[in-house]
């Protein structure tokens, strides 16, 4: 898909449906259209800004006209000493107070982001927008009893750009009670008790852990196909940090046409490959890498049996470790008599003197992994009735559910005195335990997405039989 078609599809939408648009409601997209720009251009202005600053104090030539400099105001009577410096003091405040000021800002805007954005989606309910929960859905709880977030997977199927939207604000709604979600409270905090807080939703997209719409995940999606993912090294660093609320995507691309197509006709070739109706085939390397970190957090092993080739090496190893260092006994019983004599001092002054520990972060891992099942489907009343079940048009009146891929810009739109066709998002949850699946092989940890997949993809078929429209 080309970016033009992209940004029609998904962004702005199809001309057939902005050319009904009313005035007002172009000046109310418009304005919330500018609200996000501005949160973009801002974050992206100060991220250049930070990255230029950062490399051009370490290029060679910035480093020689510096020493230019220095020797030039070196040879000036007073005011000589006074530029040397203030050219010191600025250099030394780029990666010391300018650079750790942006990041911060930048964080800052990040949570605002989220939240702001949330509110200008989902923030009043709409006739035109509706959210329609499924019989079993499950509640999220993303917080312990010492009310801290858990690192958490969300695993969900992938309709449109709206569905980062959305995500953010069901897991958000459920995190009301227990995390700040006021714009002008993550301000407070900081600048008052300089405490960051604010839940931010973390996305495991297209090879990358991102928050926040950058160029540079910009450039990812472009340059990147649907097998990309993220390494573990990565995540184990990430999940380190801080406690996390990650949500996944196994299909990578957003549903259409033309790939469901494309993969119906690769799988037809295929005895043995699954036959997906309303969903894309999960791609696996991401999910395994996140239960495989998960598994490290808690010290759980993944492998059941015992690999002999390596246990054998390190046994013959230990061996002969333990015969040198047997014959060479008596001179290393000597050198340790006469360090620890020596040491002796030290060692006790050390001892006296209480030890300051850091205190390390403890990763807390949710014990449920959270499934999300997205649908948007839209009310259209029309003459010539479409029957999904064997193709064929039935020639009456009626309204008709068909799937579609809302825009952003749809779900900007206000409501409006006219009547218009209506989009209904069905929203289904399911949860499973983690520790059911943190100790499953690799291949068995992708049947069992395969699994909840199939699942998925008949739940979805099941969900636009029995929705009615009266």
């Amino acid at each position: 898909m080309g970016f033009v078609t992209f940004v029609e599809s998904y962004v702005v939408g199809s001309s057939q449906d902005i050319s009904t648009w009313w005035y007002t409601d172009w000046i109310v997209v418009g304005w919330k259209a500018a609200i996000i720009g501005a949160y973009l251009g801002i974050h992206t202005l100060l991220t250049m800004t930070r990255l230029v600053l950062q490399t051009i104090i370490l290029t060679p030539l910035f480093l020689r006209c510096y020493s230019i400099y220095r020797r030039f105001w070196w040879h000036v009577p007073f005011f000589g000493p006074i530029l040397l410096e203030a050219g010191s003091y600025c250099l030394t405040s780029i990666p010391r107070v300018i650079n750790p000021t942006l990041s911060l800002i930048c964080e800052i805007i990040e949570i605002i982001f989220q939240i702001h954005v949330t509110e200008l989606m989902f923030g009043h309910e709409k006739e035109s927008v509706r959210i329609v929960y499924g019989e079993d859905c499950a509640e999220v709880d993303l917080f312990d009893e010492e009310n801290q977030l858990m690192t958490t997977l969300v695993l969900s199927n992938h309709r449109s750009l709206v569905d980062y939207l959305l995500i953010q604000h069901l897991l958000m709604k459920g995190a009301k009670q227990h995390t700040t979600l006021r714009k002008k409270d993550v301000i407070y905090n900081y600048f008052k008790q300089r405490i960051l807080k604010g839940m931010q939703v973390q996305f495991l997209s297209w090879g990358q852990i991102v928050k926040f719409p950058t160029l540079l995940f910009g450039f990812n999606v472009i340059n990147s196909d649907e097998n990309c993912f993220v390494p573990s090294d990565d995540l184990e660093t990430f999940l380190k940090s801080t406690n996390q609320c990650m949500v996944h995507f196994p299909e990578t691309n957003i549903l259409t046409t033309e790939l469901f197509l494309v993969q119906r006709s690769i799988n037809s070739s295929k005895t043995f490959a699954v036959k997906y109706n309303n969903l894309l085939n999960p791609r696996f390397k991401t999910f395994v890498n996140v239960i495989d970190c998960f598994a490290k957090c808690t010290e759980i092993p993944r492998l059941p049996h015992i690999p002999i080739v390596t246990e054998t090496k390190k046994f013959i190893n230990k061996k002969l470790d333990d015969i040198i260092t047997n014959s060479n006994g008596d001179v290393q019983q000597n050198a340790v008599v006469t360090h620890i004599i020596a040491h002796s001092d030290v060692k006790s002054n050390q001892e006296s003197k209480p030890h300051k520990t850091k205190k390390q972060h403890r990763v807390r891992i949710n014990s449920h992994i959270y499934d999300i099942t997205i649908v948007y489907l839209r009310v259209k009343y029309v003459t010539n009735v479409h029957d999904h079940i064997d193709g064929s048009i039935v020639p009456r009146s009626g309204y008709q559910l068909d799937e579609i891929a809302p825009s952003l810009l749809e779900f900007l739109r206000p409501d409006s005195k006219v009547d218009r066709d209506p989009i209904i998002t069905y929203v289904n949850i399911k949860r499973f335990d983690t520790d059911a699946i943190l100790c499953l092989k690799d291949r068995h940890l992708e049947k069992w997405l395969e699994d909840i997949w199939k699942q998925k993809d008949l739940e979805i078929s099941k969900v636009i039989e029995k929705i009615t429209v009266n």
